[in-house]
This record gives structure tokens, C-alpha cells and sequence, in this order.
């Protein structure tokens, strides 16, 4: 077994049982993805139970390296505590006469109440699964990156295989436009939504997965020689057929996402791209050129410039259809209406909210008609303020520290890894992503994008924290 100062010591495993483990963790997550994001509870139910045995016996082979067990206790004590938190919504509180007052309105009509903090406790149990799979998949991860080379090799497999998903579906939606996976198409029909009903879920998926593939692909281009000499003759043909492959998928994985024409992933995945590309291109190492620090300062910043120039311009150029939807429709979708009214929903229930999972049971007593009368409002199309009605303040202080513990690990790999700088600068991308997306839209809330997006930043916070261990 190969070993690394500071872990647990555990039995030998031979290597096809270790690819087997980080196949079943990357087919898992893949799952996840395809069953349109894992929406049913009878697939997240699934994903919840795969991903706890991948978990126990991961962490009990392998044990979790040194450098990643605080951060693998900030996720367990952040899960912890939500799942602590929806479980004392969904008690009866009737001894000591604390619940939502819809259970005292409800009282007064039916004379069948209850005392809860949740407005409906079945959906909060229910919706544990949601907060217990990605913590899981996420903890798995940090477990089976255990040094560079088990991260970086589960990170590709990762992307590779998303990469892979979002390419056999795009044929399928250019074969087949009114088909979604093997199903016929109801919702979002001539626009590509990969394997989700919807087009930012789509958006979503496709724009990390692009940042993914393009980091590797500039990994392989650097350490293939195109950047720093020769390099032996093997390991220059393995990154040259790496980096096409990875090109290619990224190329496809963006032509996906303006095939959404959803506005909020296409202007969050331009973010992140403002973000990743400047720190890519300022983590080019000059290889064996010399040049004075002064010199090699102004040529990374002309370079950053010059990457920043052309980013805006590719996506300018390639979202046509987008700019066309954004001009015709404007600022009239309906959820830019109800977001005031969720902040008000909030308002009315700062400490305690109205139960994980409740939104579209609890939403309806403050909806205006001024915002349409047409359908029912299942998801409050912004992460923060439904993760505020649902938890209340607790919401803030567990999204707010898991914030900081993620960027601070991508924070000390930039400082650390200087010959890894790229991973941590894909965590900082990926961030952007999410947070910039999650103002406009629920992506984040599928229990399938949150497993993949735990799974990848699973083995980039491995690398971040690891210390030049290769294995």
C-alpha cells in the first residue's frame, strides 16, 4: 500500500481494488447526474445509501489524511448541524408551546394541529436525504485522496465522465430535439438541458464541467513540454492525447451551455471564467527561459490581459441567442417578482423558518397576484433566500462558514502549491460559479449537481492542503 506521512495506517489493498472503490464513488456520482439530478426521493433515497457504504468503507481502509481531517470535520460538524436543525423543526413542541403559528391557524380551522417549527414535518425528514448525500460523497472524496497523483486521478475520472454524459446528450438533443434521456421532452423544449428538466440545472452542469476540462487541458499542455522544453518522449505523447480529448470535451461542454440559453449559468460561467483564466495564465511557469522578477512580472500581467481580452470576446461573440432572450424578455421573469415577497416570508420567521424542504407549502400564504397566477411556485429560485425561510438565521452561519473553510483551503494552495496553483485556482472558479448562479436560480439545491460539485471539490481541496506528495 502505498503510504503518506501522517495518515492512518490501514490494510494493503491491491490496485485493482482500489480503482474498483473510486469506480463505484464515480459512477455514484455520475448517477446522480443522469437521473435528471436525482429530484425523486426514492433516487436520492439510493444515492443517500450508496454513498454511505462507499463512505464506511472508504474511510476505514483508507482512513482521511492528516491534511484533510479538519476540513472533513467542518463538513461532518456543517451537516451536523443542519440535519440536527431539521429534525427539531419536525418535533412535536406542544410542551413547551413553541411552533410555526400556521399549526395555531390550522388549530382553529380543522381542530387537527400540531406544534412544530416545520409547516409540513413529512416533507423535512424527507428532504434529510438532500443535506446527508453530497456530505457524504464529499467526505469519500477527501478519504480517497490521499496524495496527488489518487486526487488528481479521481478528479479526471470525474470530469472525464461528465464530460463524456454531456456530449452523448447533446447528440441526443441534436438527433432528437423533443427527447430528454429516453423520455419525451415537457418543459424547456428546443433548448439543450443535458440530462435535467431544466436549462440552469443545464447551465450549471455544463459550465463547471468546461472549467474542469479546460484546467486539465492546460495542465497537460504545461507538463507535456509546451510551456517548459523537452520532456520524455512518453509522458509528452500521454498530455498531447490528454489535452486534445480535454479540449475537445470542453469545447462540446461550452457549445452545450449557449444551447441552454439560460441567462443566469451563461453570465455566472463567464464569471468564473474572468476569475479562472487570468489565474491560470498567471500561474504559466516561464520554464527554462530567464528572466529578471521585474520582467517576468509585466509578462504574466500582459498575459493576464491579453487571456482576460480574448475571454470576454469568445463569450460576447458565441452568445447570441442568449443576448436575443435577454433583449426580448428583459427583467419580466416572475421570479424577479417574488424574490421581495420571499425576503417579506423571511422576515416574518427570522429565528426558526418555516422547515427545511417546506417552500412550496409555505410560499403560498405570502404569493401576490400582481406575480401571475399560473402554476405553483416549487422552488423559490434562489438559494440563499430559500435556505433562510427554511432554516431561518442558522441558514446564514452554516452556508457562511462553509464558504470560508473552502476558500481558505483554494487560498492555501495558491500560496503553498505553486506547481498545483491551478486546482486551487478551479476551486475559486468553481465557487464563483455556484454563488453567482445561486442568486437566480435553485442548481445547487438538486441533490445530483450538489454530489457532482462535492465530488469535485473533494480531490481540489485534497490538493490544495497536500504538501508536494505525489505517492
Amino acid at each position: 500500500m502505498r503510504t503518506q506521512t501522517g495518515l492512518a495506517a490501514g490494510p494493503a489493498l491491491h490496485i485493482p481494488a482500489e480503482r474498483a472503490i473510486i469506480g463505484l464513488f464515480t459512477v455514484t456520482v455520475l448517477f446522480g447526474l443522469m437521473a435528471f439530478g436525482a429530484a425523486r426521493l426514492e433516487v436520492q433515497a439510493l444515492l443517500t445509501i450508496c454513498s454511505a457504504i462507499l463512505g464506511a468503507v472508504t474511510v476505514c481502509l483508507y482512513g482521511i489524511p492528516a491534511t484533510s481531517r479538519p476540513l472533513a470535520a467542518a463538513a461532518f460538524a456543517i451537516a451536523g448541524f443542519l440535519a440536527a436543525l431539521a429534525l427539531l423543526q419536525t418535533i412535536d413542541l406542544s410542551a413547551i408551546g413553541v411552533s410555526n403559528p400556521a399549526w395555531d391557524e390550522a388549530d382553529r380551522l380543522t381542530a387537527i394541529g400540531g406544534s412544530h417549527l416545520s409547516v409540513a414535518p413529512a416533507e423535512t425528514r424527507s428532504a434529510l436525504l438532500q443535506i446527508a448525500y453530497p456530505f457524504l460523497i464529499f467526505v469519500s472524496g477527501l478519504a480517497l485522496s490521499r496524495t496527488d497523483a489518487d486526487a488528481e486521478r479521481l478528479l479526471r475520472g470525474i470530469v472525464i465522465g461528465a464530460g463524456g454524459l454531456a456530449v452523448v446528450t447533446l447528440i441526443g438533443f441534436l438527433v432528437y430535439p423533443d427527447r430528454l434521456m429516453l423520455t419525451d421532452k415537457v418543459h424547456y423544449i428546443g433548448d439543450f438541458t443535458a440530462s435535467f428538466v431544466n436549462r440552469n440545472s443545464a447551465a450549471t452542469f455544463l459550465g463547471v464541467t468546461a472549467l474542469a476540462l479546460a484546467t486539465l487541458a492546460w495542465r497537460d499542455a504545461r507538463d507535456g513540454g509546451l510551456a517548459q522544453g523537452m520532456v520524455p518522449k512518453r509522458q509528452h505523447d500521454r498530455c498531447r492525447r490528454r489535452l486534445v480529448l480535454g479540449g475537445l470535451l470542453a469545447l462540446l461542454c461550452l457549445t452545450g451551455l449557449m444551447l441552454t440559453r439560460s441567462r443566469g449559468g451563461i453570465a455566472a460561467s463567464a464569471v468564473a471564467a474572468l476569475a479562472l483564466v487570468p489565474l491560470l495564465t498567471g500561474a504559466w511557469h516561464l520554464g527554462r527561459y530567464r528572466f529578471s522578477r521585474a520582467t517576468g512580472r509585466r509578462m504574466r500581467l500582459a498575459g493576464m490581459t491579453i487571456a482576460i481580452l480574448a475571454t470576454v470576446l469568445i463569450m460576447w461573440s458565441i452568445s447570441g441567442r442568449v443576448q436575443l432572450r435577454a433583449e426580448i424578455q428583459g427583467l419580466g421573469d416572475q421570479r424577479f417578482c417574488i424574490y421581495p415577497l420571499e425576503v417579506r416570508a423571511f422576515a416574518a420567521q427570522l429565528l426558526a423558518g418555516y422547515g427545511f424542504g417546506t417552500f412550496a407549502q409555505a410560499f403560498p400564504a405570502f404569493r401576490d397576484g400582481a406575480c401571475g397566477i399560473d402554476g405553483i411556485f416549487q422552488r423559490g429560485h434562489n438559494v440563499y433566500l430559500e435556505g433562510l425561510m427554511g432554516f431561518g438565521l442558522s441558514f446564514a452561519l452554516a452556508a457562511g462558514y462553509g464558504f470560508y473553510r473552502l476558500a481558505a483551503t483554494f487560498f492555501i494552495g495558491w500560496r503553498q502549491r505553486r506547481s498545483a496553483r491551478h486546482y486551487a485556482a478551479l476551486g475559486f472558479a468553481v465557487l464563483a460559479l455556484v454563488l453567482v448562479h445561486s442568486a437566480v436560480d435553485f442548481s445547487v439545491q438538486l441533490p445530483g449537481m450538489a454530489g457532482y460539485l462535492a465530488a469535485l471539490l473533494a480531490p481540489l481541496c485534497a490538493l490544495s492542503l497536500m504538501r508536494n506528495r505525489r505517492g
